[in-house]
């Protein structure tokens, strides 16, 4: 075999190499974000019960209520951002829920987000002022507007 020959060979074999192992990085980042979003998303019920305890004198101060209400925004920046694609239920089955739908239908999937966003500036600005009522009332705006809305259409049924 002339040098050139080798050389090919290994050029071959090592470009073989990097793309096993890009694909395994891939699909190790594709895991690690729906493990990432699933967290959030788990995290954000525990979020939204702090702040309704808060709005119904259940033991919950106010400032306990904003770091919760901060939270949630930080985890919506969070959520919006865990979507690549072939994490759908249809690439991973068993391991997520989401429809292939979201990714066909990208912009209105953000949407929800930005509504839901929204929907957690409100809370944040009801809760500092303190108006109890006004955080009842949003907490089931965003359940309703953001949490059913897109479970309801992009979620797989479990």
């Amino acid at each position: 075999m002339n040098q050139y020959a080798r050389w090919g060979a290994a050029s071959i074999a090592l470009a073989a190499v990097i793309s096993v192992g890009a694909a395994v990085g891939l699909a190790q980042d594709k895991e690690a974000a729906v493990d990432a979003r699933r967290a959030a998303m788990k995290q954000e019920g525990p979020d939204l019960k702090a702040i309704l305890d808060y709005a119904g004198d259940k033991g919950v101060d106010q400032a306990t209520a904003i770091a919760k209400a901060q939270e949630l925004l930080a985890l919506s920046d969070k959520l919006a951002g865990l979507w690549p694609a072939g994490t759908s239920s249809k690439d991973m089955p068993g391991k997520t829920n989401a429809k292939p739908e979201i990714w066909e239908q990208m912009d209105k999937f953000r949407a929800l987000y930005a509504n839901q966003k929204s929907g957690e500036q409100k809370l944040l600005a009801a809760v500092r002022k303190g108006d109890k009522a006004a955080v009842q009332a949003t907490v089931n705006e965003i359940g309703e507007g953001s949490c059913s809305a897109c479970h309801g259409t992009y979620r797989e049924k479990v």
